[in-house]
């Protein structure tokens, strides 16, 4: 089944394209769904996983004491809900299921997923010289998102993804290293191709992480693995320098305006706390799901497609949201670069569920990954790579409610922390398992 989930979010787009009816787009939430359905005894075995749920539960009563508080359509905290936790439920029936292995089988099946991670990105690397050989840029590079408005937007993220899973592999082949290493570059090349200038930003501090925490020299002593450590990282950050040199977008997306003046993120969180200080309580749960600037919010009111399938729904939307959403479409720097615009995962988070909120969702995650331990490894690396790349993805846009991304970084994920629990280390902590 997470197989099924990962070509259906990433492949679904193609399918619509080619005449599929536009339900095939989310034909991968009964499929988390089902995963979890069939997964209790699996789940209750697993430490990390019981603690993960719980805290998804907690978001949800959070999201309907939101509700509860700010009124709106009965759909809406479970439509919200449902948004977060599809990509933490995913994490918890796969964690699950690779963690009921015995440990050989269990490595045999997390590296699996992780190919399967790495041939999805390669995907996005064919269709995206498919488009390339035909003289296409830019936003026509979508990979396999065909005809989505951030398809290039989300082909990158996912090559990127692809990418940190390819490294991880170099760290630990030898061998076929420098294939693995080219691989890697090509991925990243794409998401340059399709000028995807945050993901580019966010992939530059994942990378370098990924390089610093992780053990480039398989075998060898701690000063071998210092020395070729931060020879990797020297030659990371001079890639990168030469691509902001080479890479224009790079140097001048801050250049002839002000940005006090135009990030539309300052005025969303200006209207957010201006809201909030009237009514306290919602400092604590938030001014209703839906209601400020999370992925939610960009499915209310008339401005979403009649021929969307959750147009019938009929969500209606809030002052703060509206008023966003008219600075984007007014401002020709926000509408130019998805960077400055008013949407956000992080803040819609804050603004539409509050602190408590913030609290759930992120000990949720954590509850999922505490299990790599403080131990150096390539499989930490890859854990604290995957969280910083798409927390400040979830600064920038809305990428954490977005599942044609979130769900293959989830499944890598899972990959890493069900492989650290393999390894021994003295005064490593306890195993996901106990």
């Amino acid at each position: 089944i997470g197989i099924a989930v990962l070509i259906a979010s990433t492949a679904s787009r193609s399918f619509v394209a080619f005449g599929a009816p536009a339900l095939v787009d989310f034909v991968h939430i009964p499929l988390v769904l089902c995963a979890v359905a069939m997964s209790p005894r699996l789940i209750r075995a697993s430490r990390a996983c019981r603690r993960s749920c719980l805290w998804i539960g907690v978001l949800l009563v959070v999201s309907i004491a939101s509700w509860l508080d700010s009124g709106g359509q009965l759909v809406r905290p479970f439509a919200e809900w449902i948004l977060l936790a599809e990509p933490l439920l995913f994490g918890v029936a796969l964690i699950a299921a690779l963690l009921a292995l015995p440990e050989p089988a269990r490595l045999v099946h997390a590296r699996r997923l992780e190919l399967t991670v790495i041939l999805i990105a390669v995907a996005q690397l064919v269709f995206g010289l498919a488009v390339l050989l035909r003289g296409g840029f830019g936003d026509h590079v979508q990979g396999t998102f065909i005809g989505l408005g951030s398809g290039a937007h989300i082909a990158g993220a996912v090559a990127t993804v692809g990418a940190i899973a390819a490294c991880a592999r170099a760290f630990r082949d030898r061998q076929n290293r420098g294939r693995w290493l080219l691989l890697a570059t090509a991925l990243m090349l794409l998401t340059i191709a399709a000028d995807a200038k945050q993901i580019i930003i966010a992939a530059i501090p994942a990378i370098l992480l990924l390089i610093l925490l992780g053990n480039i020299v398989v075998r060898g002593s701690a000063r071998a693995q210092r020395r070729a450590r931060y020879g990797a990282l020297v030659l990371g950050v001079l890639f990168f320098a030469s691509l902001f040199v080479i890479y224009a977008p790079l140097r001048n997306g801050g250049q002839n305006y002000s940005v006090s003046g135009s990030n539309g993120k300052f005025l969303a969180t200006e209207l957010i706390v201006k809201a909030m200080s009237g009514r306290p309580e919602t400092f604590l749960v938030g001014l209703g799901p839906g209601n400020t600037v999370g992925k939610l919010a960009t499915l209310t009111g008339s401005g979403l497609k009649g021929a969307s399938p959750v147009a019938f729904l009929h969500l209606s939307q809030s002052e703060i949201t509206a008023k966003v959403l008219a600075l984007d479409n007014s401002n020709y720097v926000i509408a130019s670069s998805s960077v400055w615009t008013g949407l956000s995962s992080a803040l819609g988070l804050f603004g539409d569920l509050g602190l408590l909120g913030v609290l759930a969702y992120v000990m949720a995650w954590w509850a999922l990954v505490r299990g790599v331990g403080r131990r150096q490894s390539t499989e930490r690396a890859v854990v604290i790579a995957l969280a910083t790349f798409g927390a400040i993805l979830a600064i920038l846009m809305i990428w954490l409610e977005e599942p044609n991304f979130m769900l293959p970084l989830v499944a890598l994920l899972a990959s890493a922390v069900a492989s650290a629990s393999i390894a021994p280390a003295p005064g490593r902590t306890p195993s996901l398992a106990a």
